[in-house]
C-alpha cells in the first residue's frame, strides 16, 4: 500500500459521507498512473485542489474537516498527512481542467471519489516550482506516459492560469523553456 493509499484509506474510514477530491503532487502520480515510480509512493502527503464549484461545499462540510483532523491525528507517528487543499485559483491550471480529470479507482474507498487533473494540467501544477529537480522528474515520467500529447501540453502552457502571485509567476517562467525543451513540440 502506498502512502497516499494509507492516508486516504483512513480518511476515508472517518468520513459518514461521500466526498469528492481531485488530488494533484505525488499521491495523483502515485494512484493515477500504475507505472508510477517508487519515489512517489514514498510522498508523506496527499494534495488536494479544490474545485471553484466546490469551494462553498467543502468549506460548509463541518464532517469533511473532522473526519480529516482525526485521520492527520491518526496517520501523525507514521508522518503522513493531508494539510495541503488548495483552491483551484491557487494552482497553475487551464480553464477546463475540471473537465480533463481523469478518475482514480485504484484503491476502493467506500466514501471518497477520487480523480486528478489530466496530463497537461498535473505538468502545469508541477511548473509552479520552477527547475525543481524533483518535479522535473516528474515531468519526464509524465511525458513518457502513453497519453502524452506534446501539442495539448504546448497549449495549456499558452492557455495557463497563473495565480495572482508573483513568485509562482517567475518559477513557472523558468521551467517554461526547460519543460518544452522535454517534449517534441509539433510543427518545428
Amino acid at each position: 500500500m502506498t502512502n497516499a493509499q494509507r492516508i486516504l484509506t483512513v480518511l476515508s474510514g472517518h468520513l459518514d459521507h461521500p466526498v469528492e477530491l481531485t488530488l494533484f503532487g505525488r499521491a495523483a502520480l502515485a494512484l493515477g498512473f500504475p507505472e508510477a515510480p517508487e519515489i512517489v509512493e514514498r510522498s508523506l502527503d496527499v494534495d488536494v485542489i479544490i474545485p471553484v464549484h466546490q469551494v462553498a461545499e467543502i468549506e460548509a462540510d463541518s464532517q469533511f474537516w473532522e473526519a480529516l483532523d482525526r485521520a492527520n491525528r491518526e496517520l501523525a507517528g507514521e508522518g503522513l498527512y493531508l494539510t495541503h487543499l488548495f483552491e483551484a485559483t491557487q494552482i497553475a491550471l487551464t480553464a477546463g481542467w475540471v473537465e480533463q480529470r481523469e478518475p482514480i479507482q485504484v484503491i476502493a474507498t467506500e466514501r471518497l471519489r477520487l480523480f486528478r487533473p489530466g496530463i497537461a494540467d498535473l505538468i502545469l501544477t508541477k511548473m509552479m516550482r520552477g527547475a525543481d529537480e524533483d518535479d522535473l522528474a516528474d515531468i519526464r515520467f509524465l511525458v513518457a506516459q502513453p497519453e502524452f500529447q506534446a501539442d495539448a501540453l504546448v497549449r495549456a502552457i499558452e492557455e495557463v492560469r497563473l495565480p495572482d502571485v508573483p513568485e509562482i509567476r517567475e518559477l513557472f517562467a523558468e521551467s517554461r523553456d526547460i519543460v518544452l525543451d522535454l517534449i517534441d513540440r509539433p510543427g518545428e
